[in-house]
């Protein structure tokens, strides 16, 4: 009975630890399960330690977590050391069939369009001190744009720049989210975007 007591305690710490308590009633038994009901976006994250979803459903966003078992772990090595993709494969159709660990719906909203119109003429400089970001993506379109991705919060936003060589003296034209940031599929990051 003491056993039981500790692992109720654990997890409930684990949980309390991380900002997140398993859905009494959950949405979804697999990762699988879940990407086969989606509605609209999804993206995927694995670690040797678990598989993050973020996924839309009945209006809501939704992160679910399945914890990788020990053969899951053993197959997600393996794929890393070989670096093949049929590896990862393998990953996938048996992590993606484990029993989802818990579900929580990330109540973090990403900023409305009106405020990212208000950051056109911005240098993205100006941006990434604002918003204490370390780093950029740059890219380009087959109409000769260029488009730097930022993440804030739990959400990526893709800003349209005026290219002038240094990136981020680049002054922002338009900016739209365009998913979810790294810090969404990080479980010390809680659903309201808080660490």
């Amino acid at each position: 009975m003491k056993k039981l007591a500790a692992l109720v305690l654990a997890i409930l710490m684990f949980c309390s630890v991380y900002g997140v308590m398993a859905s009494e009633d959950p949405y979804f038994h697999t990762i699988r399960e879940a990407l086969d009901i989606s509605e609209g976006y999804a993206a995927i994250n694995e670690t040797d330690d678990y598989v993050i979803l973020i996924l839309e459903k009945d209006g809501k966003t939704l992160r679910v977590v399945t914890m990788m078992d020990e053969s899951a772990k053993e197959l997600y090595q393996t794929a890393m050391a070989e670096e093949d993709s049929s590896a990862f494969e393998m990953v996938d159709a048996y992590a993606w069939n484990l029993p989802v660990s818990y579900t929580e719906e990330i109540t973090a909203m990403p900023l409305e369009q009106a405020e990212l119109d208000a950051l056109a003429g911005r240098a993205i400089r100006d941006i990434m001190r604002e918003w204490q970001c370390r780093g950029f993506v740059t890219s380009s379109s087959g109409n000769d744009k260029t488009v730097i991705s930022l993440d804030y919060g739990m959400y990526k936003y893709s800003f349209e720049v005026e290219d002038q060589g240094d990136m981020e003296l680049a002054k922002v034209i338009k900016g739209e989210v365009s998913g979810f940031s790294r810090a969404a599929f990080d479980l010390s990051c809680h659903a309201d975007g808080t660490f």
